[in-house]
């Protein structure tokens, strides 16, 4: 259950929120605003009829004050009319305040209001108050209005001319009348009011012509004055009215980053409408911007100056008569025809003059013969091809079909120009590049040293001195001309090549590594050219590693080096830089291998491969040869062979084969078939077998001759040779060795009868291949006599059996084709 006090507390708060708006408890006065460094008294309201009333107000230890959550000393605590609590706090000087009153139930803080102070400054006094009249706008005043009091302010300005009184309010300076007075003296001051405090400023009385401030001048001009300094500045006067006017021309004019005001001191302008001031201007071909401003003129009273007029730009002009034009030329080797380029360069007017319409070039040869042409503005060289004759070159500005500033310059003809300088040299020093010359022989006027990085940055002066110091951009490499100047003709030129700052050279490129080696290899590099960006090569760094192992390097002053005591079969990665007396720059890495043998092992190697080969070769003919020789032999076509008998004389007994073999030349692309037969006497012999010819060898019997039948119907079907001779009997076959008969076999002479082989009874006839080296024999017959009978004469009949007659060759027995003659 609830302690007692505690339900005192909560008893007093319900009742409280119930009351009415009488009875309520509350702090006061709400929200008040005060001045910046008062005091400021807070009280607590207590009702009658309120329960709050029955707190004992003496007791300090029930009621306390507190400032932005901080206790009020007791000190500033006090009571009004014995009834109502109060606080006052001193000196409050927090732009914003909240404070609060409390009350102590047994022991609890228990907050019965508050109320939240802001403190303010006053206004401060307007000073410097000036006013203004505008004819025909009104009267306006201006004030100073002192530091801000972050509270409204409200200023009221008060006029009094006469026994007129008339104000105009503004929340801030300045504030306007509708309707000037310019009859009588004007009483002006300015009233400052805010919530905390209200101020006046001093009285001033004015007037009126003292304030009136004209407008601006309208219609202002400015123009250059030709071949002079000067600008003239006309403009005119806004007012329609009768009153001297002095006025006041500001122009201003930028160098480089910095600007430049000038004012001109006033000048009277008296009754006219318009005005016209020349003003002479400090720099030549510059823009000046230009204004006006005026004022009333009364020695009485310092002049109220208008705004500035609208500001005017014009471009100052040039003094042409202390110009000069400068020509010079640059004149380039000679071809093999004696033509030669000339580029012409000139200083001129600076194209933002616009005091010129152009340049005129003339070019002059010896025999006085002229070409001119018309430059515009803007143009400032020219190239010409001159032959090998002297020449002089003239320009000149013109303006309106009239010229002036006129330079001219002489171009020797070729191989009579005068000595050049000697001891030329150049190099560059911070950023600057100096030049130096030893004079030649003979008394020079002085010299004209020129230089240029590319066609649109071109340069050159005039000098006595046998130096030069000369400003370029860095890493730009410019080609540098020293010229003496003789009294008639400028000598012959020498040039030279310079950086005012050097950087890294050219990269190097086209890297080749070559005689790669067991331990060795050679690399090179095309020199880099002098003129690539952006300094001159002093040496060569060539950098190599191998996969596995620390770079190396090596400097020269050359474009290829060699590199020993590498490891061999090893992958290496190889690169180059060029260095300047800057930096260096490197090229792209190349990659190679060094060999796995040495030259004197690849030397051997070759040797015995090429032996190997040859002998391969040698092997491989030689078995091409035999085995073409053995495939290429064809089988004889009979249709090209012809029949006829031939004595035994004319063939050659195979001892192993029992062949009949016939060695001519006479058909070697035929098959002959010859019969041998026992004797000239006997009975005719036929190729055709009886039915005893059938047996095979197994029956131990030998086929025996037979009728023959005529092969050849007609003579026009079997045509013979002319004459009806055998080839035979014309001795197309050459004579065998003598031959003797047996048994079994034709066995020549000296031969035994036993080295021979068996019969085969199917080879009765003689058969020469196509190729006219093997010709096979039939069977042995007895008493061949020396002559061949034909072989297609009927022989008698020997049987009953019709007459047949065939060829039967196994012509593949025995490798009869593969048979060497």
């Amino acid at each position: 259950m609830l302690s007692p006090v505690p339900c005192v507390f909560v008893i007093i708060i319900v009742v409280c929120k119930g009351q009415s708006e009488k009875e309520r408890c509350d702090v006061l006065p709400k929200d008040p605003t005060v001045k910046m460094g008062e005091d400021v008294q807070i009280m607590f309201k207590i009702p009658d009829s309120g329960l709050c009333s029955n707190v004992p107000l003496h007791s300090r230890r029930k009621l306390f004050w507190m400032l932005n959550d901080k206790i009020i000393p007791e000190g500033l605590y006090t009571v009004i009319n014995s009834t109502i609590p109060a606080v006052t706090i001193r000196n409050f000087t927090l732009q914003s305040g909240t404070v609060t009153c409390h009350m102590d139930v047994d022991g609890n803080d228990v907050v019965l209001g508050g109320t939240t102070v802001k403190a303010f400054f006053p206004p401060m006094k307007p000073t410097n108050i000036s006013c203004t009249t505008i004819l025909k706008e009104g009267f306006t005043c201006y004030w100073d209005s002192g530091r801000d009091t972050s509270l409204d302010t409200s200023y009221t300005v008060h006029r009094k001319f006469g026994m007129e009184l008339d104000n105009c309010t503004s929340k801030s300076s300045p504030c306007t009348f509708d309707i000037e007075v310019l009859t009588d003296n004007n009483t002006i001051w300015v009233e400052a009011k805010n919530a905390v405090g209200r101020t006046e400023s001093d009285r001033v009385d004015l007037n009126p012509f003292s304030t009136v401030k004209i407008r601006p001048p309208k219609n202002l001009v400015a123009e250059p004055v030709f071949n002079s300094l000067d600008v003239q500045v006309a403009w005119e006067r806004a007012e329609n009215m009768q009153f001297p006017l002095i006025c006041v021309v500001q122009y201003l004019y930028r160098d480089g980053s910095s600007s430049h005001k000038r004012v001109i001191n006033s000048t009277l302008m008296g009754n006219d409408s318009s005005q016209t001031l020349r003003i002479r201007v400090e720099r030549p071909c510059t823009n000046y911007t230009i204004s006006v401003r005026c004022a009333l003129d009364d020695p009485d009273w310092s002049p109220k100056w208008s705004d500035w007029s609208p500001e005017v730009i014009v471009l100052s002009s040039l003094e042409v008569d202390t110009m000069q034009l400068h020509l010079w030329r640059k004149i380039d080797a000679p071809d093999e025809t004696g033509r030669r380029t000339a580029q012409l360069v000139w200083k001129g007017f600076p194209e933002s003059c616009k005091i010129t319409e152009g340049y005129r070039v003339t070019i002059k040869d010896e025999n006085n013969q002229t070409k001119a042409e018309l430059f515009k503005p803007t143009d400032l060289t020219t190239s010409r091809i001159l032959d090998k004759w002297a020449y002089t070159i003239s320009i000149a500005a013109y303006m309106n079909k009239s010229a002036f500033s006129e330079d001219s310059i002489s171009v020797p003809a070729i191989g009579k120009e005068l000595p050049p300088v000697g001891d030329a040299q150049a190099f560059s020093h911070n950023g600057q590049i100096h030049v130096s010359w030893s004079p030649p022989n003979g008394s020079v006027n002085g010299y004209m040293v020129d230089w240029s990085a590319d066609a649109d940055d071109y340069r050159w002066l005039e000098t006595q001195a046998t130096n030069a110091t000369l400003n370029g951009q860095p890493f730009k490499l410019y080609r540098i001309t020293v010229t003496p100047l003789y009294d008639k003709e400028p000598g012959k030129e020498t040039t030279l090549q310079a950086y005012s700052k050097e950087g890294a050279p050219g990269k190097v490129s086209n890297l080749t590594v070559s005689e790669v080696t067991l331990t060795g290899a050679r690399v090179s590099w095309p020199a880099v050219p002098r003129n690539e960006c952006c300094g001159f090569v002093v040496n060569y760094t060539v950098f190599y590693k191998a996969k596995a192992g620390s770079e190396l390097s090596v400097t020269v002053n050359n474009t290829h080096v060699y590199l020993d005591n590498l490891q061999p079969y090893t992958e290496y990665n190889v690169h180059v830089m060029a260095n300047s007396v800057a930096e260096g720059r490197n090229s792209s890495f190349t990659f190679f291998t060094t060999r796995i043998y040495g030259s004197s092992f690849i030397i051997a190697l070759s040797i015995i491969g090429g032996v190997a080969v040859m002998v391969f070769l040698t092997t491989g003919l030689v078995c091409f040869i035999l085995v073409n020789k053995r495939i290429s032999q064809s089988v004889p076509d009979p249709s090209l062979s012809k029949v006829a008998l031939w004595p035994p004389q004319h063939c050659q007994k195979d001892p192993c084969s029992n062949l009949l073999i016939l060695r001519s030349e006479s058909f070697p692309d035929k098959i002959d078939i010859c019969v041998s037969t026992p004797d000239l006497g006997s009975e005719g012999v036929s190729p055709t077998p009886t039915e005893d010819d059938q047996l095979g060898p197994e029956d131990g019997q030998v086929g025996q001759p037979g009728p023959a039948p005529d092969p050849c119907p007609s003579s026009a079907e079997c045509p013979l040779e002319p004459g009806g001779t055998p080839p035979s009997a014309r001795g197309d076959c050459p004579a065998p060795e003598p031959w003797e008969d047996a048994d079994s076999c034709c066995v020549p002479q000296g031969q035994a009868q036993d080295e021979c082989g068996p019969i085969n009874p199917y080879l009765k006839n003689c058969v020469r291949s196509v190729n006219g080296t093997n010709f096979v024999c039939g069977e042995r017959w007895a008493g061949l006599a020396a002559e061949s009978v034909p072989f297609l004469e009927p022989p008698p009949q020997r049987t009953a059996v019709p007459p047949q007659a065939y060829v039967s060759v196994d012509m593949f027995q025995d490798g009869l084709f593969n048979r060497s003659a």
